[in-house]
Parts: structure tokens; sequence; C-alpha cells
């Protein structure tokens, strides 16, 4: 079975994480920003104080998206959709682990990863 390319881990990451820097870090700082003038706490007298205010709740929530980045990417593997099963527990599972046999898991495993 291939490797999953470089070009695909990085369409998947952006697939991943382009919508949370959208709904999380935009929708933060505009949160901010429309519901101080949704409420009439902004108005063109006030615009300097509520600026500072949603950039810095879009600083605080740009940081917290780089992080996840960083822990995303930090968790792909070379070959992310295909993990083996270590031969201990090929017994278990059917396997014969003096033949050097895997099992293999296809497919998004929802999150959770085989550990061994």
């Amino acid at each position: 079975m291939p490797n999953v390319g470089n070009s695909e881990k990085l369409i998947r990451l952006f697939r991943v994480l382009g919508a949370k820097l959208v709904l999380e870090v935009f929708g933060g700082a505009g949160a901010i920003w429309g519901f101080s003038e949704a409420i009439g706490l902004r108005v063109p007298s006030t615009v300097w104080f509520w600026r500072p205010c949603a950039l810095t709740v879009g600083v605080i929530f740009l940081a917290r998206w780089v992080d996840q980045v960083r822990e995303y990417v930090a968790s792909m593997d070379d070959d992310d959709d295909v993990r083996s099963i270590p031969a201990k527990d090929m017994v278990a599972a059917g396997g014969d682990p003096e033949e050097g046999r895997h099992l293999l898991v296809l497919g998004n495993d929802g999150g959770s990863r085989l550990h061994g």
C-alpha cells in the first residue's frame, strides 16, 4: 500500500485546520467586534477601545490555533492511514508473529490510535 504523499498530508492539514482558523480565530475576534456593536457598546467614539479588544481575543485564539497545528503535525507519522499491530498482540488477534504477518487497520479510526 503506497504511503500518503506530502502534498496529500498538506491538503489534509489545510482541510482540518483551515476551518478551525476561520471559525475559532476569526470567529472569536469577530464575535467581540460584532457583539459590542449589537448591544450598542461599540459606537464611533468607542472604536478605539473595541478594536484592541477584538485583536487581543484574535491573538489569543491564534496562539491556540498555532499550538493545535504544531500538535497535529507532530502526531502525523509517515503513513497515517495504515497502522500495524505489534507482533505480541497478533497472537490474540489470530496472526502468527513467527511469519512476520501484520494486521493492518485501514482508514479513519475516529481519532483513537493503536499503541504498542
